[in-house]
């Protein structure tokens, strides 16, 4: 299957092996895109300007026992963003946010989250 200009992708027949060639956007994007699925990880767009998600990938919504549309939409301000935050970690979460911020970098931390039907995991944000 070719996929934008220079992206090839090949499935194998070995589970969970991808083989995605090409350099350009589209074949970096497939590469994340697997390997969060792989993972079962899950990651969020924000943005800081707007103060909102922008977008989400289905891995991290399940995390949260919701759809990626009900987490964008639950999630259009700071404010909303903390509620999925157990709140015994917000106050250090957004610590960690505003540090990384300063220095422009990323973060690394450990928190709990709520989700939708009121039970916590554990969750670490890099």
């Amino acid at each position: 299957m070719q996929v934008g200009r220079h992206c090839n992708i090949q499935d194998t027949s070995i589970p969970h092996i991808l083989y995605i060639t090409g350099d350009d956007e589209i074949a970096g994007r497939l590469k994340l895109r697997h390997a969060v699925a792989l993972a079962k990880l899950g990651y969020f767009v924000w943005d800081g300007n707007e103060k909102r998600t922008l977008s989400c990938t289905e891995e991290l919504a399940q995390i949260h026992g919701v759809s990626a549309e009900e987490y964008i939409a639950s999630t259009d301000s700071l404010e909303a963003l903390s509620n999925w935050i157990h709140p015994d970690d917000r106050a250090h979460y957004f610590e960690v946010t505003e540090q990384a911020k300063a220095v422009q970098s990323g973060i690394s931390t450990e928190y709990r989250i709520i989700a939708r039907h009121g039970w916590h995991r554990g969750a670490k944000g890099t």
